[in-house]
């Protein structure tokens, strides 16, 4: 049995990796962006665990990081351009989070 109950020890190395990954997308920010540290950590692990959820995998493809750290840079590189300093964090929680609801959705897919 588990450590942790009936959840089974294949689930909590995958949960683990899962954070090992998230933390290694997230120090992958640029300087500018250190600030939105949390914030990308947040959104690329829930990003991870609700694509284990709603494709019913809890592996990570080989390529999954590369993309995962893309997409957020891509999100930290259109925030940083943002002419209004103010909107600059909002701009980078918005696309982060849609490209993860769209990493989920529509990548790896079987063809």
């Amino acid at each position: 049995m588990s450590a942790y109950g009936s959840v089974p020890d294949e689930d909590v190395k995958a949960v683990r990796s899962a954070v090992r990954v998230a933390g290694r997308v997230a120090s992958a920010l640029p300087a500018g962006a250190a600030p939105w540290r949390s914030l990308a950590y947040e959104l690329v692990l829930e990003g991870i665990l609700s694509d284990w959820v709603a494709n019913g995998t809890n592996q990570l493809e080989p390529d999954d990081e590369e993309d995962l750290t893309s997409l957020m840079l891509l999100a930290a590189d259109v925030a940083l351009e943002h002419p209004e300093e103010a909107l600059r964090e909002t701009t980078f929680r918005v696309v982060l989070r849609q490209a993860m609801a769209d990493w989920t959705a529509n990548w790896n897919l079987e063809e």
